[in-house]
């Protein structure tokens, strides 16, 4: 499983299992993936469970 984050021109793909992880990143500075990062490793289960309801 997996997010998309577009921002402007950047964009970045993080993988959520088995660790949350950048994919790829394109325009993303380090300090903002890191912050982006965390977010998900916050709300890893809630964005497991919106995709399990909407794919479902």
């Amino acid at each position: 499983m997996h997010v998309h984050i577009t921002r402007g021109r950047d964009t970045a793909k993080f993988w959520l299992w088995p660790d949350v992880n950048v994919a790829y990143n394109r325009g993303f500075s380090p300090h903002t993936l890191r912050l982006l990062s965390n977010v998900i490793l916050e709300r890893r289960k809630q964005i497991e469970r919106a995709w399990n309801e909407h794919f479902s």
